[in-house]
């Protein structure tokens, strides 16, 4: 998933996040159960909270993801990138 990739990126780098003040809350639409597996599975020590309605998503104006914008020509080209890198 790719959503997961990139907080694992952000985790990476905690420390100089935390250095500029930043607090991350990382916010999934999956289930609680699901949300709790993944802080056992990455140890993320930033909080998880679960928005399985989406309520959080619409309010931020990011809504479903439809396929073009996944399968997109930028998205594709980013994934090329990422594995050209040797991330994926």
């Amino acid at each position: 998933m790719p959503c997961r990739r990139h907080l694992l990126q952000l985790q990476q780098a905690e420390r100089e996040i935390e250095a500029l003040g930043i607090r991350v809350l990382v916010v999934t639409f999956e289930a609680q159960r699901a949300a709790r597996a993944y802080v056992e599975e990455t140890g993320t020590r930033w909080p998880v909270i679960s928005d399985e309605s989406r309520s959080l998503y619409e309010a931020y104006g990011m809504g479903r993801a439809r396929w073009r914008h996944l399968l997109g020509p930028s998205a594709l080209l980013a994934y090329v990138r990422e594995v050209a890198r040797g991330r994926v």
